[in-house]
């Protein structure tokens, strides 16, 4: 399987869709488990926590399993407190983002894979988007736990 510690492409491309969908199952039985929470601030407060101390356990990791677990137990945090959130929106809503995200993620993860070039250099502006999504994300959850629909 490994060639020099170094995985082949192909390899590389199926352990990384691999690891991708279970980390997104845990992030589901994190929604799924917290679904019928109430939201409240000891509830982000815990899992704001958790996701904190799983970041630095897979920065800090160089052993990929430890850093799998790393992952695993941010996403797993993060489920747990959008779980609440999520409840506040209709079904179809919901089924729909899914279906948007999971969409631009395969489109995305393709034309990476079929034009890894065209994607040099864009890592600071995906990162700017990934943190304004990230905060998005915590005000929404502070104006809902502060009673705004």
């Amino acid at each position: 399987m490994f060639t020099n510690d170094v995985m082949e492409r192909n390899q590389f491309i199926q352990a990384m869709s691999f690891s991708t969908l279970l980390v997104g199952a845990v992030l589901g039985l994190g929604v799924f488990i917290s679904f019928t929470w109430t939201l409240s601030w000891l509830l982000i407060g815990i899992t704001f926590a958790a996701a904190i101390g799983c970041i630095f356990v897979f920065k800090g990791s160089h052993n990929p399993t430890v850093s799998f677990l790393g992952v695993s137990g941010m996403s797993l945090a993060m489920g747990l407190m959008v779980g609440p959130v999520i409840a506040t929106y209709a079904g179809i809503v919901v089924l729909q983002a899914v279906f948007a995200a999971l969409a631009i993620m395969v489109i995305m993860s393709v034309l990476g894979i079929m034009f890894p070039q065209a994607f040099i250099g864009i890592g600071s502006y995906l990162m700017a988007g990934l943190t304004m999504l990230i905060f998005a994300g915590f005000a929404q959850i502070f104006l809902t736990l502060l009673g705004f629909g």
